[in-house]
This record gives C-alpha cells, structure tokens and sequence, in this order.
C-alpha cells in the first residue's frame, strides 16, 4: 500500500483553487492498470496552505471492451479531507468518481534542435511525445499533442499557434475535459508545456487547472505507479459545456500589439532604457544566449526593443528522489527574485505584461507564475470577478496579461521588425 501523502491546498475566500500540484511524499512505483492516483489531486506549495489527507475508496471496477490500448480502467471514490489547525475553517471535501469528476491531462513534448557546425542558428522541431506516453505515463492520464491537437501552423509558417475553438472544444471533449471537470496536467518536468495548457484553457474561459509541480520527470524520480493502459475514449468522453462569453482573447498578443506598445513607449527606434515608465512591459523568457543574439533560432538575433530576460529555467530549482533527480518551481521568494532582479514590476498596479519566448510555450512559465504573484498580492477579488464575469479586462486579459503566441518565431522571421541587441 501506498502511504498517504501530505498535500498542500491554497486557502482562498472559502474555496479550494486549483491552480498548481505539489506532490510532496513519495511512494514505491509499480505498474499498474488503474484509475488517477489519489496523490495526484490537490493544490499549491506557493500560497499558505494547510494539509490535506486523500483516503481513496475503491469503487466497482470496470472493463472497457473497445479496441484501445486500455484494457480497463477503474473509478475511484476518493474523499479529500481537510485537516485544518486551530482557528482555521475548513469544509470537508469529497471529490466522488474520480475519472469523471477530474481529469488528468498528460501533455509530454520537446523541441528537437540541431545546430550546424560554426554557425549560430539553431534549426528546430516541435513535437509531441506520444510514444511515450504510450509506453508509461500516470494512471489515468489522456494524452494531448501540443502540436496538433492543440496547435497549428498559420498561413505565415509560424508554427505552433494555438488553435481555433472549435479544433480545441473537440479535442477537450474526446479526452474528458470539459466545464464540470477538475484539469490536472503534466510534462516532462520543466512545466512550460503544462503552462502552456494552463494559458491555453485560461484563453478558452475553463478556469479550474493545476500544473503538476515536477511532472513526470518528479513522479518517476519518487517511484510513483506508472501504466502503459489508456481510458477509454467512449467513456471518457464529456461535453465541454463553457459558453463563448467565457473566453478571454485577450490572453493572446499580436505582433500588432507588440508594435503598438512599442510606439506607446517611444521605443520602435531603439533606447537603453528597460521597463521605466513603460505602458507595457515585455519579457523574454528564452535562455540568455538568444535574448544577446549570441544565438538565433530565427532570422534575426536579439531581442524585442525594450524586453527584459527572465529565461524560463531561472524559476526552477532541482530536486532528487529515490530514482533520480527533477526539477520543480522554486519557492515563492526564490521566484519573487527572479522577476525583481530583472525590473519587473509585480505588484497589482504595474503596467500590463506581455511575454514572449520562441514559440508562446516557455512564455507561459513567467506568466502562470506571475499570476500566482497577483494571486498572493490582492488579485484575489479581480480573480473572482474575473472568473465569474469572463472579462478580459478586469485582471485576466491584455489589461493585465498575454502571451505573444507568435514570439520570436515570428518576430525573429521578419526582416522589418526592430531588434536590440546588447
């Protein structure tokens, strides 16, 4: 038996927020053909938090007859007990039927690149990881292709844009996700494919996400149950349930906006100054090598007039387990550090932010984590309004913050777009 682990669950008006998964006990891995782990399902290292004991009841097990790779799932009962110090207010929690009322995304992937020999460009592809997932993943889990299912090339040969509602409806709905679900998703284990599923669900007004803190790579390294069993889509399916007026555009920048925000700050002719007075701030989350133009994964070198570097991986730290090493987000001053040294503003009254990277996916990492710095610095009230209202406006939308889903894969490819370069 697994020993019952010790979650961690943002306190928040009254209500449970699902916004990140902190695994925080280990457990021997074994094979299995199973429902979603327990452990898997409750929420946030970053806020103060209070414990959470999961006690999974098993229900009836139940076969699937189709012709998948699942040979059977099972539906667990599991019940999510809070147990609160003194003076705290807690409600008891019961999540019922597991796999019907939570979903588990698995949205493995990785960016293949190649270098030539004495060159500076790096030529690159996207793709999902599928096999993988097919060879192991959680318990429970569907699997989402960030490249096409999700994703598509527009007419300009920028890849990886995400797609139109209908194709991202439709591929919710054959995985299980929908409004009256609970979303838990994971990557590898550097986060940025399952921040880019947060923003993503976030674009298309489903607001109940956690990213896994560590990913697979955290829950291999704790020898956790892995299973090369798949759910079965005939029972998985559920209808995606969340009205038009729920979505929030504004979540994407344009090329447009950028150019616009830069004739805003005067800084379409070049400038040294950074984020002073700016009517937007920019943030470039590539490594530091592409934010100089030390190396291009486009035409152009450099960065966008005015951004300043906040790499992705600077918000990581490493972690070790019984069966490897991992990395997970650093602690809330460890990521506060970070967004201080490079001379972003974080507090409720800053300057809206838009972020960039190569392809609107390591982007996302600055920005889920810039919204749980709203979250702890009293964005708690727009956060509601925002939620219940879908406004793009108020705290969730270009007003406050959006990713730039072309990045550098199209800024870089224009011949005409303004550069820096130190």
């Amino acid at each position: 038996m697994n020993a019952a682990p010790t979650l961690h669950a943002e306190r928040d008006m009254g209500a449970v927020r699902w916004l990140l998964v902190a695994v925080t006990t280990s457990a021997g891995r074994r094979r299995v053909s199973a429902g979603p782990p327990a452990e898997a399902f409750m929420n946030h290292r970053l806020l103060s938090s209070t414990s959470l004991r999961v006690q999974p009841r098993l229900g009836p097990r139940l076969l699937c007859s189709s012709t998948t790779p699942a040979a059977s799932i099972r539906r667990s009962r599991t019940a999510v007990m809070a147990t609160a110090g003194a003076g705290e207010s807690w409600c008891g929690h019961e999540l019922l039927n597991t796999v019907t009322t939570v979903a588990l995304v698995d949205i493995r992937g990785q960016v293949v690149k190649h270098q030539d020999e004495g060159s500076d460009f790096f030529s690159t592809r996207y793709e999902g990881m599928e096999a993988d997932y097919l060879d192991a993943h959680i318990p429970g889990a569907v699997f989402v292709d960030w490249t096409k299912d999700i994703a598509y090339t527009d007419e300009n040969g920028v890849p990886a844009q995400l797609t139109d509602r209908e194709s991202f409806v439709i591929a919710m709905q054959e995985r299980g996700v929908g409004a009256d679900k609970r979303v838990v998703v994971y990557d590898n284990g550097d986060m940025l494919f399952a921040t880019r599923f947060w923003w993503a669900m976030r674009r298309f007004g489903h607001d109940k996400v956690a990213v896994m803190d560590g990913g697979w790579a955290k829950w291999q390294a704790e020898e956790r149950d892995i299973t090369p069993d798949c759910p079965c889509p005939l029972k998985v399916y559920t209808e995606w349930g969340i009205p038009l007026e729920r979505e929030r555009p504004g979540l994407i920048a344009t090329s447009a906006d950028i150019r616009a925000a830069l004739a805003r700050r005067g800084k379409a002719g070049g400038g040294s100054d950074r984020q002073a007075d700016a009517a937007v701030q920019l943030l470039d989350a590539r490594a530091a090598a592409q934010y100089t133009g030390e190396v291009r994964r486009a035409r152009l070198g450099g960065h966008i007039p005015g951004a300043v570097n906040t790499p992705y991986r600077s918000f990581l730290a490493e972690g070790t387990g019984p069966d490897g090493s991992f990395r997970v987000f650093k602690d809330l001053e460890g990521i506060t550090e970070v967004f201080e040294s490079a001379a972003v503003d974080t507090s409720p009254s800053a300057a809206p932010i838009i972020a960039y990277c190569n392809g609107g996916v390591a982007s996302t990492v600055a920005l889920f984590l810039l919204f749980q710095l709203r979250e702890l610095r009293g964005g708690g009230a727009a956060a509601a309004a925002a939620s219940s209202s879908g406004s793009d406006s108020d705290g969730f939308g270009r007003g406050w913050w959006s990713n730039y889903d072309g990045s550098w894969n199209e800024w870089g490819s224009d011949e005409f777009a303004p550069v820096e370069r130190p």
